[in-house]
C-alpha cells in the first residue's frame, strides 16, 4: 500500500499539500489575533458585539451626547390635579422630642426666630387633668403686634412683645396649635404631643 501512495507522490502534490495546510493554519492563527488595525474604521455594527457584552469600563461617559429632552408631563406642576402652591416646603419643617424640664432649663421645641415665637416643655403633669401637654409660649418679638396662640384650654393665649406665658393643651396627651400675629400674613401651625417621659414637636411655618 506504501508502494501505490509512494508512486503518486510528487514534488508538485507536496508542495501544493504543504501550502494548502499553511493556508488553513494561517487563517485560523489570523482570526485570533484580530486587533484595532486590521479592523476597518466604522465597519462593525451592532450585530456583531455581543449581547450585553459592553460595560462602564468599555464606555468613555464623558464623551455621550446629551441626552434628548423628554418630553414634559402635562400634569407636572401639579400634584393629584392641585397647584404646587398650596405646599409648604420640607425646609419650613421643624421636628423635635425632649425630655421636659422645670424652668429656666425647659428645652425649646419649636422656634420660628423671623416670626418671633418660641414654645418650651417645661414639666408635665401639671394641668387638671394631668395627661394634658404644658407648654410655655413665648413672643420673641419686641417690636411686633401681638402674638395668638391658639388651641389650649383657654381657646387662645395673646402674647404682647416679649412676654411668655404656660399654659396647658385643650386636649388630652396632645395640643395642635396655631400662631398667628396681627398685622402679619405669616402663620405657624404645630403639634405637640406626650409620649412616655418625653414631649415630641412637629412644627410647620406658612409664609408667602
Amino acid at each position: 500500500m506504501f508502494a501505490r501512495l509512494h508512486s503518486h507522490l510528487s514534488y508538485a502534490n507536496v508542495v501544493a499539500t504543504l501550502a494548502l495546510v499553511l493556508a488553513l493554519g494561517g487563517s485560523a492563527y489570523a482570526a485570533t489575533q484580530v486587533g484595532s488595525h486590521e479592523v476597518k474604521n466604522r465597519s462593525l455594527r451592532g450585530i456583531d458585539v455581543k449581547k450585553n457584552a459592553l460595560t462602564g469600563k468599555e464606555i468613555k461617559e464623558e464623551k455621550l451626547g446629551v441626552v434628548p429632552s423628554a418630553g414634559q408631563a402635562s400634569n407636572a406642576t401639579t400634584l393629584n390635579g392641585l397647584s404646587s402652591g398650596l405646599f409648604e416646603r420640607a425646609s419650613r419643617t421643624q421636628v423635635t422630642r425632649v425630655t421636659p424640664a422645670a424652668a429656666p432649663n425647659s428645652p425649646v421645641v419649636l422656634e420660628w426666630g423671623a416670626f418671633g415665637v418660641r414654645i418650651a416643655a417645661p414639666s408635665q403633669g401639671g394641668c387638671s387633668p394631668a395627661t394634658r401637654v404644658t407648654l410655655t409660649l413665648t413672643n420673641t418679638s419686641s417690636a411686633s403686634g401681638d402674638l395668638a396662640i391658639y388651641g389650649g384650654a383657654s381657646g387662645s393665649t395673646t402674647l404682647g412683645p416679649g412676654e411668655s406665658s404656660t399654659a396647658c393643651s385643650l386636649d388630652s396627651l396632645y395640643w395642635d396649635g396655631v400662631v398667628v400675629r396681627a398685622g402679619d400674613s405669616r402663620t405657624f401651625f404645630f403639634r405637640c404631643e406626650r409620649v412616655g417621659a418625653e414631649v415630641a414637636c412637629v412644627g410647620t411655618r406658612s409664609e408667602p
